[in-house]
């Protein structure tokens, strides 16, 4: 993951979860939700302070109290964006989250590490763009592109003839050890506010010969396999065909 800069807005995953309660927006996206805490009547008051305390630290809140207007306006998008590309991450030592969100004009990206969160507004048009910047980087992988109908590598398994290449590369990439990987989403909200995501995610593997991209299409024998190199313009074209195959 890129480093947080200062065009990032840190703070506790706390205060986040803490502000969007505070002026009742619902819930955080799933890659952003902290696990849920109850407490008693008598520690909520130490509660209520520990967030503004922490809202003051991150310059959050200004001298009467109330939460910094752009940072407000941000927080619909991480509770109810109509756009959102998403996923999780593991780059070999820990596991992170990352969202990628548009409502109305405007966009941004939000990354969870443990328990802090980093927040950059981003231009609505480019959320794809934008969620694949955040993943570690590591060169591309070689070799061409391969469409693999199921039903092909199920006989292929069956039979004691060599397999044909394309069969044969998939396996060869498939085999690789793998020092990171991901999986990727796309959703939306319909007029009627249905959320519609995708079933079956967009994976990614690092590996000794580069990063490959590969997700599968279709159910049953008759469903494809798609294995490609994991450039990060192919990851963004490929989140957005999937992107298009939703409803709404």
């Amino acid at each position: 993951m890129p480093a947080v800069r200062s065009d990032y807005l840190s703070l506790p995953l706390d205060a986040l979860a803490g502000a969007v309660e505070r002026e009742n927006l619902g819930s955080l996206h799933l890659v952003l939700r902290p696990e849920p805490v109850w407490l008693p009547d008598t520690e909520k008051l130490a509660a209520e302070q520990r967030l503004r305390d922490m809202l003051q630290e991150s310059g959050l809140l200004d001298r009467h109290g109330r939460l910094d207007a752009e940072f407000l306006d941000l927080l619909p998008l991480l509770t109810n964006a109509s756009l959102e590309y998403y996923g999780w991450v593991h780059d070999g030592q820990r596991t992170y989250g990352i969202l990628a969100a548009a409502r109305g004009l405007q966009g941004v990206v939000a990354i969870r590490v443990d328990d802090g969160i980093a927040l950059k507004p981003v231009d609505r048009e480019r959320l794809a763009d934008a969620l694949v910047a955040e993943l570690p980087d590591t060169r591309a992988g070689g070799g061409r592109p391969l469409l693999i109908r199921v039903a092909e590598l199920e006989e292929a398994g069956r039979e004691d003839r060599m397999p044909g290449w394309d069969i044969r590369d998939l396996v060869n990439v498939l085999q690789r050890p793998v020092t990171g990987t991901g999986e990727l989403y796309a959703a939306r909200r319909d007029e009627l506010n249905r959320y519609h995501r995708l079933e079956q995610p967009l994976h990614y593997a690092d590996t000794d010969w580069g990063r490959y991209l590969n997700y599968a299409v279709g159910a049953g024998s008759e469903a494809e396999i798609y294995l490609a190199p994991g450039h990060p313009s192919a990851l963004v074209e490929h989140l957005l065909k999937l992107e298009q195959t939703l409803p709404g």
